[in-house]
């Protein structure tokens, strides 16, 4: 074999070891992305359980609460299994429906009739009328954010699954940062579900002792 004809045997060796190898990398950074794309869903998933977690256990607290204070349970929760759609992922759309409806249906389970009471004016029918009604009596130096995020969350709600698209709406979706239409839903519902867990966290400040 001529020199020039070993040259070139050992040139095309290389490009072959060369395509190789970065054939080989790059299956190697595909497969490091999607660990590291799975690593970063499982622990968005831990930290929205951890907020839902953290939801139950201050509804638990506040009922706790106003049972000792006031003798009333201010949560009725009726269906339990609506915890199971807190508990799963917003992909979308469809999933925001179902979330949104779930979150509004707690704030709707406000127990208005044991509310009404405790009240000496009795406000306009609607959960979260009674709610501020109860703080602007019992609590006249509350967070008035307390109520704007459950107004929001209600608002919100008014726009699904058919409902009409309102300016107040699509205010109250701007209002936590978000563009309509190209509406964000993951990452809108997170901002939603946040809201409900600090509007829950300064209520039961409140009535601690």
């Amino acid at each position: 074999m001529s020199l020039y004809s070993y040259l070139g045997l050992v040139n095309t060796r290389l490009k072959d070891e060369k395509s190789k190898l970065i054939s080989y990398a790059k299956r190697e950074v595909d497969i490091f992305q999607k660990q590291s794309e799975s690593n970063v869903q499982i622990e968005e998933r831990k930290e929205k359980k951890f907020i839902v977690f953290k939801i139950i256990e201050k509804i638990d607290s506040i009922n706790l609460l106003m049972k000792n204070k006031y003798n009333v349970k201010l949560f009725e929760i009726q269906e339990q299994k609506i915890w199971n759609s807190l508990f799963e992922p917003c992909q979308g759309k469809n999933d925001f429906v179902l979330h949104i409806t779930a979150i509004s249906s707690l704030i709707d389970w406000i127990n208005k009739n044991e509310l009404k009471k405790l009240l000496e004016t009795q406000p306009q029918n609607g959960s979260i009328n009674y709610l501020e009604r109860f703080l602007q009596e019992k609590y006249s130096n509350y967070d008035l954010k307390i109520i704007k995020r459950l107004r929001r969350i209600f608002t919100i709600r008014k726009m699904f699954p058919v409902h009409v698209n309102t300016k107040e709406s699509i205010k109250a979706i701007e209002e936590l940062g978000e563009s309509y239409p190209d509406i964000n839903y993951k990452r809108l519902w997170d901002k939603i579900l946040l809201d409900f867990y600090l509007s829950l966290k300064q209520f039961e400040e409140i009535l601690l002792p």
